[in-house]
């Protein structure tokens, strides 16, 4: 049995299904609005501020992280790629989440798309040292029973 994921809120079928998305507060509506249209699991991305996801198994805000931007040229296909890679290899929606957002923080530091894409590693350490900051914490808003 198959999966079905949806992070394109462009999409003309769920398009008038979600207001427009500016905040988490926002986010968290139109993810909910798409999911009752019948999408799976909905990521929104939302810049430096992070990304919403309302999954089946979980629901909440992953948050972002400050760093310098020097382009965000390619943000949103290196959050879609980190993402596939991590549910691919059977990461729960959080974690997968959480390596995604983080994957897009470290590209939006260099310039251009693809060579500002991070190594497998580069996420890897960039998230140890995140899980050390006080104050940076995923916040769920429900969990599937």
């Amino acid at each position: 049995m198959g999966q079905d994921y949806l992070g394109e809120m462009r999409s003309s079928r769920y398009r008038t299904a979600s207001p427009t998305v500016g905040d988490i507060d926002s986010a968290a509506q139109a993810a909910s609005a798409i999911r009752r249209r019948g999408a799976g699991d909905v990521f929104v991305t939302l810049g430096a501020a992070g990304a919403w996801v309302d999954a089946s198994s979980w629901c909440g805000h992953i948050p972002g992280y400050a760093v310098p931007v020097a382009d965000t040229l390619g943000a949103g296909d290196t959050f879609a790629g980190a993402l596939a890679v991590r549910l691919c290899e059977g990461a729960d929606i959080r974690a997968a989440a959480e390596f995604a957002v983080a994957a897009s923080a470290l590209s939006v530091m260099r310039p251009g798309a693809q060579p500002a894409i991070p190594q497998r590693q580069e996420v890897e350490d960039f998230l140890a040292a995140a899980a050390a900051m006080p104050g940076h914490k995923t916040k769920q808003s429900r969990s599937s029973s």
